[in-house]
C-alpha cells in the first residue's frame, strides 16, 4: 500500500492558461529571468515549459539546478498571475523542456486599477540603441497596451519585463507631443506583433496633467 500513487488533491488551485502562452521564469538561484512558452501540465503534478534554443538554462546539468526555486508569472485575460514553485528536471532534447512543481497557491494582481480606454495612437520608444515605432492601443492615467510590429528575435530579448521605458506619443487633434515614463508589466509576442503591457511611473506633472485631459476626452 505505501507504494501506491495518491492522487493530487483536489483543494490545489486551477491554472488559467492557455497552451502557447508566454511566461516568465525568474531563477532565483542563478539570478535569471528567462521568457518561455508554456506546452503543457499533468494537475497536480507538473508544469512544462519550452525554452528557446539560445537560452543559458537549457546548458545546466539537471542535477545542478533540480528544485531550484523559481517564480513563474504570466497574464490571462487583462490579470497577471504569478506562484512559487521549483523545477523538477530539464530535458534538453529534442527541445529544450523544464518541468516545474505544481503549485499550491497562485498569486493574481489586476494589471491597471482604473479602465483603460481604447485608442490608436503612433508613438516611439528604444530598446537597447535602437528607436522602435509602436502604436498605443487602450490607455488610462496608470497604464497602457502598446502594439510594436515586429517579431525579430533580436528586439523581443531586449524587452525585459520591470524594465523602465520612455514611450514618446503625439496626441491626435491637439498634435502636441509628451513622454510617458513606466515600468514593463508583461509582454506577449505572436506571428506579427510584440504586446507589451506598460505601469507609468516617473512621470513629470506636466505629462500626468496632459495624459488626464486625454484620457477624459475618451470617456
Amino acid at each position: 500500500m505505501d507504494n501506491i500513487k495518491q492522487a493530487p488533491s483536489l483543494s490545489l488551485p486551477a491554472i488559467p492558461i492557455e497552451l502557447g502562452a508566454d511566461v516568465l521564469l525568474e531563477i532565483l538561484k542563478f539570478n535569471l529571468r528567462i521568457k518561455s512558452m508554456f506546452v503543457g501540465m499533468e494537475f497536480g503534478q507538473y508544469l512544462i515549459v519550452r525554452l528557446s534554443p539560445n537560452d543559458l538554462l537549457g546548458t545546466f546539468r539537471s542535477e545542478t539546478i533540480r528544485e531550484s526555486p523559481v517564480i513563474l508569472r504570466f497574464l490571462y485575460k487583462g490579470v497577471v498571475y504569478g506562484f512559487d514553485t521549483e523545477i523538477q528536471n530539464i530535458v534538453s532534447a529534442p527541445a529544450k523542456i523544464v518541468f516545474l512543481k505544481y503549485p499550491k497557491t497562485i498569486v493574481e494582481s489586476k494589471t491597471v486599477t482604473t479602465e483603460r480606454r481604447a485608442c490608436n495612437i503612433p508613438g516611439m520608444t528604444m530598446f537597447g540603441n535602437e528607436f522602435v515605432d509602436l502604436f498605443v492601443t487602450d490607455i488610462s492615467p496608470e497604464g497602457c497596451r502598446a502594439v510594436i510590429k515586429s517579431v525579430r528575435e533580436a528586439l523581443f530579448s531586449l524587452i525585459q519585463v520591470n524594465k523602465i521605458i520612455e514611450i514618446r506619443m503625439q496626441l491626435p487633434r491637439t498634435h502636441e507631443s509628451f513622454a510617458l515614463r513606466g515600468k514593463i508589466r508583461n509582454l506577449s509576442k505572436d506571428s506579427d506583433s510584440i504586446t507589451i503591457g506598460v505601469q507609468f511611473e516617473e512621470m513629470t506633472g506636466e505629462a500626468k496633467a496632459k495624459l488626464g485631459q486625454f484620457t477624459a476626452a475618451l470617456k
